[in-house]
């Protein structure tokens, strides 16, 4: 099984995922960076123009895709975070 990384970046600030978690798929890795946005924006005070993203990485450092957080004006309508993507 695959190795993914969750890198968090925003426009000041990075925060390197040092351990990563194995998937069977990029399509699961994906869930669960939409799982780490959902509990970011119900946990923490995001402000409009930090504008963060998750890039997740593969063992290699490579980007397999990056997924971006909805603006905080979106996210509170509750249902960006609870679409279920289709692979």
């Amino acid at each position: 099984m695959p190795r993914y990384y969750f890198h968090m970046k925003s426009k000041q600030r990075y925060i390197q995922d040092e351990t990563g978690k194995m998937f069977g798929s990029t399509g699961e890795a994906y869930v669960r960076a939409r799982e780490i946005i959902r509990k970011c924006l119900q946990y923490t005070d995001i402000q409009e123009d930090e504008q963060w993203m998750i890039k997740v990485c593969n063992d290699a450092g490579d980007a397999e895709f990056v997924v971006l957080f909805p603006r905080p004006s979106l996210a509170s309508r509750g249902d960006i975070a609870q679409r279920t993507p289709h692979f």
